[in-house]
């Protein structure tokens, strides 16, 4: 018979050998399975450290992010579909590029008028004809012009300005203000100014009008004021301007 030391020496070699085989028990029926057959001197698998019965689980793999969803398929056009369709990119190129060809052309015209511009500016003022009339000019165009002449005469030497050089030099001074008064207006070479002293006049028809001519050759007109008043206006001088050919009968 056994005694109980070398029982106990033997069961403790057997849980020592169980430890050295790396074996790990959470079920008692197991550890009395393994340990019974140490002492039947039967072999046990070794352990891996584990509990008996566990099973490793599985890796965990991390979730590879979804891949996108692929775009949906365009629906397949029909052949006149396809034709309205390039017709329509080809109608919004060409606008595209005709609004560039305005902007274009809008820009060059600009530009243009800024260059005429500066050209203009740049050039040389052609030289004056006269800046104004002398003092002989003055007695001549008075002759002329008669009670006019004071209003006239910055509008005459304009127009003197306004003709060329060899225009201007064709002719006499006296000619170029004799052509001036007839080309005005009757009513220019004549303003409105009522006679304001009582002359002796001789009543002469003059291309269908009857005009008063007083001694020293004035030639009055009678005229109705805004007012209502009839006054005789001077029009104008015998042989001058509109009135250069009114014969004035002898007394």
């Amino acid at each position: 018979m056994i005694k109980m030391a070398s029982f106990k020496q033997l069961i403790s070699t057997a849980v020592h050998k169980l430890y050295e085989l790396n074996k790990r028990y959470d079920d008692a029926d197991l550890f009395c399975r393994d340990l019974f057959k140490l002492l039947d001197n039967e072999e046990v698998e070794p352990g891996n450290g584990e509990p008996e019965g566990y099973v490793e689980p599985p890796a965990e793999v991390s979730e590879a992010p979804a891949a996108p969803a692929a775009p949906a398929s365009k629906p397949k056009l029909t052949k006149e579909e396809k034709a309205a369709e390039k017709a329509a990119k080809e109608a919004a190129k060409a606008e595209k590029e005709r609004i560039k060809a305005e902007k274009e052309k809008a820009k060059a015209e600009k530009e243009a008028a800024k260059a005429a511009k500066e050209a203009e500016k740049a050039k040389p003022k052609p030289a004056l004809n006269m800046t104004k009339l002398n003092p002989t000019q003055v007695k001549l165009f008075k002759k002329a012009a008669g009670a006019a002449e004071e209003t006239l005469k910055q509008t005459f030497v304009d127009a003197m300005n306004a003709l060329s050089p060899d225009e201007f030099d064709a002719k006499k001074m006296e000619d170029h203000m004799a052509d001036f008064i007839k080309n005005l207006p009757k009513e220019e070479v004549a303003p409105e100014v009522p006679v304001t002293v009582d002359e002796e006049c001789v009543i002469v028809e003059y291309k269908g009008k009857e005009y008063s001519v007083s001694a020293d050759g004035t030639v009055y007109e009678e005229t109705t004021m805004p007012s209502g008043e009839t006054v005789d206006k001077k029009v104008g001088t015998v042989g001058m301007a509109f009135f250069k050919d009114l014969k004035v009968p002898e007394a």
